[in-house]
């Protein structure tokens, strides 16, 4: 609508509008605008319409001056009115801009100025102002600057069209106002204009991103990590947001917000990968068998997998909420500590063998732990990480087969004859004792090297061949009298040996070693030699003597055949011969009984010899028993069988009941094996064992027998023991008790036939007993022996070899 001058005058007049005040204002040609802001009513002056390019007929209205401002100045002067109108602490303000003229588009610098008028309620109801053009000398001046402004915010520009940042403004509206190139590229837009800071962001991210902005007022800055979207390929990017109010400068008012941020949508996607690959590492790491774990730099817990929580019978928060030192035994902790250190140090991955508590059962068990240090780019140390295996019983084993080794060298140390063992095919020499070391002429220093280069004079000789030889083959290899040339002391020379190459196996059957045991038959052979000479010199004046020895030799074979058939013979005598005297004497005792109950009146003292003769008759017919069961033993073979020792003891208990009842004798059996034998004589050797502990027992002191077994390797049987049958192992069953004992040194006589430490007259028995259990003993391949002090009891070892 078209305000003619009297209705602007006539309203200016209304709004009490001082007119001198106006008409001053026109004298200095400034111009004067108005807007009522309850009815949107505009007015401003003729000299305002000249400065804005408007004629008398043309409608002034706050659009139309924004319209010709330059749009660089538009957003700063309109953002200024609109905090002038929201906030009465800033109802003045006074801003520069430039405008351009509709006729000749030429562009023209302003100075405006204004204030906003506000109601009892607090509410702006008027908008007044003032619009005054600068001087030439001003405009020179502002030009200057202004073109060093824009000279900088060209540099500016430059950079920001550069920056692989993403970087833009927008107004208070959040209409951007600008966007580098980079920014445009990672939205896929071709320009921003007409667009609002919310088209960037991904749709699932809105409510984010309105969060912000709502804050953003109050805060004066935000940062956060976003989605915005490229509109091109509509794939959604993620973003450090930073988003910051920008202020003017002269009054500090709000004009708008800025951005410079980041991609990290590449950043993002390795996150996202790294958590997958930590989900499926942690996922691996459950279903692995071996233990796996992951450590701070401190060697705090961050990771156990499933299998070690539940081998240890915890939670990996009672892991965390302990320390590891907590679960490790006392004596591994600085060892582990150290190691730790070392790897560090080294950069080099490390093994462990610790022992750990299993919560379940408080067993320390070992453990083998293999891991290695992780470090960062800039090398700082970000933990260790590594896996493990249970080797509880590989350890006891290892330290069982240690201290098997340990033995097995000590035994070749300490052999009587010289002794040594070669490894691998190049003949190592892991141990050898002294007479070894000593019939080499070397000392200790050969150990650790190959035969070859610590015995160099064998090489050209036999010995080094036949010792590969067996080393291929596994076959032992054994010769007599061998010549062989060795430097001792220096000084070459030639020696005669018996020896053996013996191959030792491992566990899988392969030949590792060979075990060498030589005894020098040097003198032997040189003795031989002399002998043979000897011999050579004086065959003719032997040829007679030898013909007498072969004549000698014959008889003597004869007189031996003889002598075996007279003992079989004998051993049948006595065999029938006790047989036939059973006879007799079942007769004597039978006729002395009959004497004793029908004639005991008229015998008299005569009653007293039949006792006599019948308990002399007796003590001759358990005589005769033993010595049938001596010589049947002695004659006979009874096929062997499997014979359960606990089942074979308890039947002869059952058999000696009475006398363990007369006696009141505790007897304690442990546990007892299974042996292959002849279950008939075995049951006479405990027969007579159990026998000989009940009937010589003290009378004042509770009868207590104790029959127990243990295995015995060969090398752990005592120095007096020497079985008939040589074996690995031996089953050693005790027989002890707490009787009156013997004195050590009748050992000997104790097992002979007829062989009595006591009178008849103390302790009945014929003195076979320990006989019997000898020739048991020594039937089965095996030996027995005791041990006793007078008063103190006595034990009987009976060692038999296993299968």
């Amino acid at each position: 609508m078209e305000i003619n001058r009297e209705h602007r005058v006539e309203n200016l007049a209304n709004k009490s509008i001082d007119s001198r005040a106006l008409f001053a204002l026109e004298a200095v040609e400034m111009g004067i605008w108005d807007i009522d802001l309850t009815d949107h009513s505009y007015w401003c002056n003729e000299r305002c319409r000249q400065l804005c390019g408007m004629s008398s007929e043309d409608v002034w209205s706050y659009k139309q001056l924004l319209k010709s401002l330059h749009p660089t100045d538009r957003l700063r002067l309109n953002t200024r009115i609109q905090e002038a109108l929201t906030n009465p602490a800033q109802k003045r303000f006074d801003v520069e801009f430039r405008m351009s003229s509709e006729n000749d588009q030429t562009e023209s610098w302003f100075y405006g100025s204004g204030q906003v008028f506000f109601d009892t309620n607090g509410n702006a109801c008027r908008l007044t102002g003032t619009l005054q053009k600068k001087t030439e000398s001003c405009l020179d001046q502002q030009t200057a600057v202004q073109r060093q402004v824009e000279v900088e915010q060209q540099k500016l520009v430059a950079i920001l069209d550069v920056s692989h940042e993403f970087i833009g403004l927008a107004g208070v509206d959040l209409t951007i106002q600008y966007l580098n190139p980079e920014a445009l590229h990672m939205l896929g837009w071709d320009n921003w204009q007409g667009k609002k800071m919310l088209d960037c962001v991904y749709i699932d991210d809105l409510p984010v991103a309105q969060k912000a902005l709502a804050e953003i007022w109050a805060e004066g800055h935000s940062s956060l990590e976003i989605r915005f979207v490229n509109t091109r390929n509509k794939r959604p990017f993620w973003l450090h947001w930073n988003i910051a109010v920008v202020r003017d400068s002269s009054s500090d008012a709000i004009i708008g917000l800025a951005t410079v941020s980041t991609n990290i949508n590449e950043r993002k996607k390795n996150e996202l990968a790294l958590r997958e690959s930590e989900e499926r590492f942690r996922a691996v790491a459950d279903d692995s068998p071996a233990f796996v774990f992951i450590a701070s730099p401190t060697i705090e817990i961050e990771f156990f997998n499933k299998t070690f929580l539940h081998y240890v019978g915890l939670s990996l928060h009672e892991i965390k909420a302990a320390t590891w030192k907590q679960y490790t035994h006392p004596e591994d902790i600085q060892r582990i500590q150290v190691i730790y250190s070392e790897s560090v140090r080294d950069k080099k991955p490390f093994t462990l063998e610790v022992r750990q508590r299993r919560a379940l059962d408080g067993e320390y068990r070992w453990i083998l732990w293999k891991g290695i240090p992780r470090f960062g780019c800039n090398g700082k140390l970000l933990g260790f990480m590594g896996s493990g295996i249970d080797i509880h019983e590989h350890q006891l084993t290892a330290e069982t087969l240690k201290f098997n080794e340990s033995r097995f060298r000590t035994l070749i140390e300490e052999a009587p004859v010289a002794t040594c063992l070669f490894v691998g095919r190049d003949m190592i020499i892991e141990v050898a004792n002294e007479i070894m070391i000593g019939y080499w002429g070397k000392d200790e220093s050969v150990i650790g090297k190959p035969l070859a280069e610590a015995v160099p004079e064998l090489i050209g000789q036999p010995f080094l061949d036949i010792l590969d030889e067996v080393y291929t083959t596994g076959l032992t290899y054994e010769a007599k009298a061998t010549e062989v040339q060795l430097e001792v002391n220096g000084t070459l020379g030639t020696y005669f040996f018996d020896f053996t190459y013996k191959p030792l196996r491992n566990d899988a059957g392969e030949v590792y070693a060979i075990m060498d045991m030589a005894i020098d038959a040097t003198e032997e052979v040189l003795a031989k030699q002399a002998l043979k000479a000897s011999e050579e010199r004086y065959r003719r004046l032997t040829a007679d003597l030898e013909l007498q020895v072969q004549q000698r030799t014959r008889q003597l074979q004869e007189f031996n055949e003889d002598l075996k058939r007279s003992n079989e013979n004998l051993q049948r005598f006595a065999y029938v011969a006790s047989h036939d005297l059973q006879e007799p004497l079942r007769k004597v005792q039978q006729f002395g009984s009959l004497l004793k109950n029908r004639y005991a009146a008229n015998l008299g003292d005569g009653s007293e010899y039949i006792d006599r003769m019948q308990l002399a008759a007796e003590r001759m017919s358990k005589l005769i028993d033993d010595l049938l069961v001596f010589s049947r033993i002695s004659t006979h073979r009874e096929e062997r069988t499997v014979v359960s020792l606990p089942d074979l003891l308890q039947l002869v208990i059952n058999d000696l009941e009475l006398k363990i009842l007369e006696t009141n004798a505790q007897i304690f059996v442990g546990a007892l094996p299974t042996v292959q034998g002849d279950r008939t004589q075995l049951g006479q050797l405990f027969q007579n064992l159990l026998s000989n502990a009940l009937k010589f027992h003290q009378p004042e002191r509770p009868v207590k027998i104790e029959i127990k077994a243990s295995t015995l390797l060969f090398t752990e049987l005592p120095p007096g023991v020497k079985p008939i049958r040589v074996s690995r192992a031996y089953q050693c069953i005790e027989v002890i008790d707490n009787g009156i004992g013997f004195d050590e040194k009748y050992l000997d006589r104790i097992f002979q036939v007829f062989q009595r430490l006591h009178g008849k007259e103390e302790f009945a028995g014929t003195g076979i007993g320990l006989a019997i259990c000898e020739k048991v003993a020594t039937n089965h391949g095996g030996a027995i022996t005791a041990s006793s002090q007078p008063g103190q009891g006595a034990t009987f070892r009976v060692y038999l070899p296993m299968q």
